[in-house]
């Protein structure tokens, strides 16, 4: 089944081109040798794998980052003594993975949960330490305080939270975060690429109030810009979805990687033995991209890269999605106009007054 999704994935003419070779690999598959020759039953499913071999040439070349991920909300509907719990378990049960599986690695965000278990629980906090050290644990998400809000926040206290934010991560683990990790945020400011910019930070992930372009760099009036990532949840599970997931959203962002943040969140949890299993399962697989455990940073990194070495564009601005949106108000507004003198000219309702007090004032706040 993931075989078909995926060269639904694909297009209408990969589909057309190459759907016969699912249906030869479906019957080059003996089922009556599953229970009477084991290695009948093998050498036909290696037959049936090599059918599949020219779609698999269409999407090996497409990497998959696995970024795992514990979203962890302060105090959303719980005391601070049970996020100090949640916690807790989060990284020991992190911890524990990682030494089951040596390649597995996970990104978390907020130096203030860092700073809470080094206060609260040094044991955790040590083995945090190590596993930043073996390389396994990313800090570079780990940029303001908290992932706090920032509509109602001013410059000042934005540009105090990365501060200490930063300060700490560079003081506790020697490392520079340099990433925007604001995935529940509603609502993102025009000024904040510049905040972040000359905070030395290069990236953005946030999730809500997305623009429609999964990839783009987002530009400040000043002209200071972050490459910047919204898909899909920031705590989605991992299974073979995400195969066709992956060919989608290159085909939308034009690049040929995809990171897939996954991991239980909220109340923390991240990721699970089994995501695990399934991600080093998913990576022997035939017709299937690349698929690895990595970070978010080294995603930003390649993408950024490969895009600069072959010209590709990252979507778009915001200066120009400001453009297109007073471009449609504009045409709605144009529309509404039509629609009140129509009425007026029925005489059913006197609307001379509507463009000045209710059109003219949304235009000028516009200027």
């Amino acid at each position: 089944n993931y075989a078909r999704d995926i060269l639904t994935a694909l297009g209408d003419d990969a589909k057309a081109k190459h759907e016969q070779c699912l249906v030869r690999s479906m019957n080059t598959v003996d089922l009556e040798a599953a229970s009477k020759n084991v290695e009948e039953y093998t050498a036909s499913l290696e037959a049936a794998a090599s059918e599949l071999e020219p779609i698999n040439k269409l999407v090996r070349d497409i990497k998959i980052d696995l970024v795992g991920h514990a979203h962890i909300d302060m105090n959303w509907l719980w005391l601070w003594p049970e996020t100090l719990e949640v916690c807790r378990n989060t990284f020991n049960s992190v911890s524990q993975l990682m030494d089951e599986f040596p390649g597995f690695k996970f990104s978390q965000s907020q130096p203030a949960v860092c700073a809470a278990m080094k206060e609260t629980a040094p044991e955790v906090y040590a083995k945090i330490k190590e596993r930043v050290k073996r390389g396994q644990w990313d800090t570079t998400t780990a940029t303001t305080w908290t992932e706090g809000d920032e509509n109602m926040s001013s410059g000042e206290s934005i540009v105090r939270s990365i501060l200490y934010g930063k300060r700490f991560m560079k003081k506790e683990f020697g490392i520079e975060s340099d990433m925007g990790w604001e995935p529940d945020t509603f609502g993102h400011v025009a000024t904040m690429p510049q905040i972040l910019a000359k905070s030395g930070i290069k990236y953005y992930y946030f999730m809500r109030c997305d623009n429609g372009h999964p990839l783009f760099w987002w530009e400040s009036p000043d002209g200071s810009r972050v490459l910047a990532y919204c898909y899909g949840p920031y705590n989605k599970g991992l299974d073979a979805s995400v195969g066709a997931e992956a060919i989608r959203f290159g085909k939308q962002a034009k690049v040929d990687r995809y990171m897939h943040v996954y991991g239980v969140g909220d109340h923390g949890g991240g990721p699970t033995r089994r995501d695990i299993v399934r991600g080093l399962d998913m990576d022997t697989w035939p017709v299937f991209p690349n698929i690895k455990f990595s970070t978010a940073r080294a995603f930003y990194q390649r993408v950024e890269r490969e895009g600069a070495r072959e010209r590709r564009a990252l979507a778009l601005t915001a200066r120009q999605l400001v453009r297109k949106a007073v471009a449609v108000r504009l045409r709605q507004l144009h529309r509404f106009e039509q629609f009140v003198d129509l009425v007026a000219r029925v005489g059913r309702v006197a609307c001379a007054p509507v463009h000045d007090e209710r059109f003219g004032d949304a235009l000028r706040d516009r200027e």
